[in-house]
């Protein structure tokens, strides 16, 4: 391939996905929402008419989402429950974009790879300097006055993590490819995320970087090789002994002494009992089945109004039941196995999906497209014939 017509494929790539690394400002006015909601839109119905023409077999993957997700819009039909349904379709679009976008250009990895980490450290630069505008963020929280609500080009603080986890997967991978070509673009990156992290201290984002490093010390130092079992299990076991065990309060000390909070992890433990009650007391059905989307996941009665529950799991559980949560403890399971004998590049991309299930037991991860980006990167850059494509084997 030509400099040029790579160059091209690179701003093309680009270009589809401007739409679904949406910076969270934007969904905070009604003018920059449906701008977005009409681009992911047109996004869509561009790449199905390309998929038909082409006659585009989905990928195993990409049709279990599509039957996740419309069961859940099933159950949100059978109980007349629409206060969530734009949420609904909106991500459910914005992943179906996502899956587009590797399906189709899955082959020109190079490409894809860099037009991810181009957008995603665009946007965190952009996010350092609004953080230096906006020390109180460009929205203030009206909220009892409490800065965590304060939000930034990327939203709230806790939101920043969203857009690190993709760009991460994808500068790794480059490097990996290229040390001298791609090693001031990892070192910009780490500043960038740094920047991110503790100029708004936040908590969750400072475990994974704790944990993220533990591992790799782990992997060089004992030479343990985690497969991606391992981490799936271990990280949907610890959500479970956190949120219905509490496993944290034997790590009361150390979490007060690094992250300055007691052991309620900012009152998200009296959340979470709150939640297990709703799915106590809700009937056997909906157990089973699940209640569908609803608006914000906001089904959880809590000092005076419904919040969300702030664990992944319980929402998995309220809205598409045991059946649903079933389902896409299984989807990921998919996305995250290799299909090329595993290598540091994998290795430290399956480290960062690890990260995202692992940190979701204080923050909803996967209501974000972006999230999905190191699955997807995992499932379509490490499959077997393409890899050895792109390496000439």
């Amino acid at each position: 391939m030509s400099i040029k017509k790579g160059y091209l494929y690179n701003i093309w790539i680009c270009i589809c996905l401007i739409p679904i690394f949406q910076p969270k400002i934007f969904t905070q006015f009604a003018l920059t929402t449906n701008l977005y909601i009409l681009l992911n839109i047109s996004e869509l119905i561009f790449f199905s008419t390309k998929a038909f023409k082409e006659n585009l077999k989905l990928s195993k993957a990409f049709i279990i989402w599509i039957i996740y997700r419309m069961m859940l819009f099933f159950l949100m039909l059978i109980k007349a429950e629409f206060s969530g349904i734009l949420q609904w379709g909106y991500l459910t679009i914005m992943v179906i974009n996502l899956f587009f976008v590797f399906e189709f250009y899955c082959k020109k990895s190079q490409e894809l790879l860099l037009g991810v980490f181009r957008i995603g450290i665009i946007l965190l630069f952009i996010n350092i300097i609004s953080i230096m505008i906006f020390p109180r963020g460009i929205i203030q929280s009206t909220f009892w006055d409490i800065e965590a609500g304060d939000y930034y080009f990327l939203g709230i603080k806790t939101q920043f993590t969203n857009m690190i986890f993709p760009t991460l997967a994808a500068i790794i991978v480059l490097y990996n490819n290229n040390k001298s070509k791609y090693r001031k673009s990892l070192i910009f990156f780490i500043i960038c995320a740094v920047l991110n992290i503790f100029l708004k201290d936040i908590s969750t984002a400072i475990v994974g970087l704790i944990v993220f490093i533990a591992i790799l010390l782990l992997g060089k130092i004992c030479r343990v090789r985690i497969n991606y079992k391992t981490y799936l299990s271990s990280a949907i076991a610890f959500q479970f002994a956190v949120v219905f065990f509490n496993l944290q309060n034997l790590f009361s000390s150390l979490i007060s002494a690094v992250l300055n909070k007691d052991a309620s992890l900012s009152a998200r433990v009296y959340i979470w009992n709150n939640a297990k009650e709703v799915l106590e007391n809700q009937p056997l059905i909906y157990t089973i089945f699940g209640n569908g989307v609803i608006k914000h996941n906001e089904f959880v009665w809590y000092s005076g109004g419904y919040w969300q529950p702030h664990n992944q799991l319980l929402v998995w559980l309220y809205s598409g039941g045991v059946i649903g949560t079933v389902l896409i403890i299984y989807f990921f399971g998919i996305l995250m196995k290799n299909r090329i004998k595993p290598n540091r590049s994998y290795g430290i991309v399956l480290i960062v999906c690890f990260l995202e299930l692992f940190l979701s037991v204080t923050e909803v991860y996967f209501d974000n497209a972006v999230c999905y980006v190191p699955f997807l990167i995992i499932y379509y850059l490490f499959n077997k014939p393409i890899y050895e494509k792109e390496r000439g084997v």
